[in-house]
């Protein structure tokens, strides 16, 4: 089967590593282990290999499974990146709320500051 040949097939086209495992549970351990190395990145890094796929993908010069599998981890980057984002927003609003002596900013405090 044609399809299920490229299904074991690591990103770089090798076969994988013959482990004993049905294709499917190999599969799902590569997927596992793409998210634990994922949720190991830094927000710079992250973000950085983001970019690259994106650039990848609008160059138009990718297969399709290729394109997929690139875009299903540019998912995941997204997700970890926006993570991050949320957690060091949550930071910043804690300490801003125990310093006590600093105030929201919002749209209408600058437009009064330029009036």
């Amino acid at each position: 089967m044609p399809g299920r040949e490229q299904e074991c097939l690591g990103p770089s086209g090798a076969e994988p590593p013959h482990t004993g495992l049905p294709l499917g549970m190999y599969a799902a351990g590569r997927m596992a282990e793409t998210m634990t190395q994922i949720e190991e990145l830094n927000f710079e890094q992250a973000l950085q290999e983001l970019e690259a796929i994106v650039a990848e993908l609008e160059s138009g010069e990718l297969a399709l499974d290729d394109m997929l599998a690139r875009f299903e981890r540019a998912t995941k980057l997204k997700e970890h990146c926006v993570a991050m984002l949320e957690k060091a927003e949550a930071r910043i609003r804690e300490l801003i709320n125990h310093e006590g002596d600093t105030e929201p900013f919002t749209a209408r405090d600058s437009n009064e500051e330029n009036a």
